[in-house]
């Protein structure tokens, strides 16, 4: 009988001693946060320390004080990109707007998701042309937005170029302006919070990856990956509407939809905006990674096709519409699917365009200036 009470006694220390070992170690982990994931950690300084509300665009990037915040996501391939934004929050630092004649506006393409400054396309053709460019891309921007830059840097500026990029998730009904100044405070993040202790324990972020990891497996068949790199979201599961859902591309009505009233009448107004500064617009038309790889994209998701055939009518109704009001408007999928053929143009897990990429875009854009 001693000999088992002593024995418990035993157990019950070595339990108390472990227990204790935890309680420092996560303790450890809390004050440090040394167990979060660097990649978790990007995602909530960007929306706390990298957006900000805008009352007019719904949300803007953060100006001046971006210096050393970094972009960190090691399986984009675009880790440790320091971002740096002037006094109106884009990436011009050290740029004159008023002797500057060339102006890029879009979303996250434009702007240079994980990606240097210098290597975007409009640094790219800025160095090319050897012409001061303005960038006005935001991640997260759409047609709303880019009539709203127009009427507020266009209009004031009247540069002898605007260059617009639209990607096929700009192909949707437009918000109000109530709604714009609204989401920002509606997405929940227009108030720093900091992560709950508890999410910073080895304990959390342990059951966390249990549970991602689950996930994963049984939705692997939402995207497969290729020796293209990873195509998001499969039709074939999610429907059409799901597919675009996701952010990726055009919705499956907007050829029968007010999206498409809304999206053409958004554009002969900034062709309007454009005319009365004499400002010339070009519009370039971004492919999807799955229609720029469609060989690749097909084989994995046969039903696919249809997804791209409302992109490519959607891309060629638009362009139609731009050249009937003597606009320039550039579909960039031929040229894209071309080079795919020989070399990735986006990232292997990601939807947007690599070093590769914006390389490519940028000399498809210079030609068609310098040809115009």
């Amino acid at each position: 009988m001693k000999r088992l009470k002593s024995w418990l006694q035993n157990l019950l220390l070595i339990l108390a001693g472990v227990l204790v070992g935890l309680l420092i170690v996560e303790g450890f982990a809390v004050a440090t946060g040394v167990a979060v994931p660097k990649t978790l950690v990007f995602m909530h300084d960007f929306h706390h320390g990298f957006l900000e509300p805008d009352a007019q665009l719904g949300f803007k990037a953060k100006p001046n004080n971006l210096r050393s915040m970094h972009n960190f996501w090691e399986e984009g391939g675009g880790a440790n990109v320091a971002i740096n934004t002037d006094k109106y929050g884009f990436r011009n630092r050290n740029k004159d707007y008023a002797e500057s004649d060339i102006y890029f506006l879009g979303d996250s393409f434009t702007w240079g998701l994980f990606l240097e400054q210098e290597k975007t396309f409009p640094s790219l053709v800025e160095a090319g042309l050897e012409q001061s460019v303005i960038n006005l891309g935001i991640p997260g921007y759409g047609i709303e937005q880019y009539e709203i830059l127009f009427r507020n840097w266009v209009i004031k500026y009247q540069p002898k170029m605007a260059i617009l990029s639209l990607y096929s998730n700009d192909f949707k009904n437009l918000n109000s302006s109530e709604e714009l100044k609204n989401f920002y405070e509606l997405s929940g993040v227009n108030k720093y919070e900091s992560l709950a202790w508890y999410k910073k324990t080895f304990l959390y972020q342990l059951i966390g990856f249990y549970k991602e990891t689950r996930n994963k497996s049984n939705n692997q068949s939402d995207g497969k990956m290729s020796e293209k790199g990873f195509f998001f979201y499969n039709p074939e599961r999610l429907g059409l509407e799901g597919y675009y859902m996701g952010g990726i591309g055009v919705s499956s009505d907007y050829l029968t939809s007010t999206a498409k009233t809304q999206v053409e009448s958004a554009i002969l107004r900034l062709i309007e905006i454009a005319n009365s500064t004499n400002t010339q617009l070009f519009i370039f038309l971004i492919p999807t990674k799955e229609s720029a790889n469609i060989k690749e994209y097909i084989k994995l998701f046969p039903s696919g096709i249809d997804y791209l055939d409302i992109e490519h009518n959607a891309y060629q109704q638009l362009c139609q519409l731009a050249k009937s009001k003597n606009t320039v408007c550039v579909d960039l999928t031929e040229a894209f699917r071309h080079h795919s053929e020989n070399e990735k143009l986006y990232f292997d897990i990601d939807s947007h365009w690599n070093v590769a990429g914006h390389k490519l875009a940028a000399q498809l854009i210079m030609e068609t200036l310098v040809k115009e």
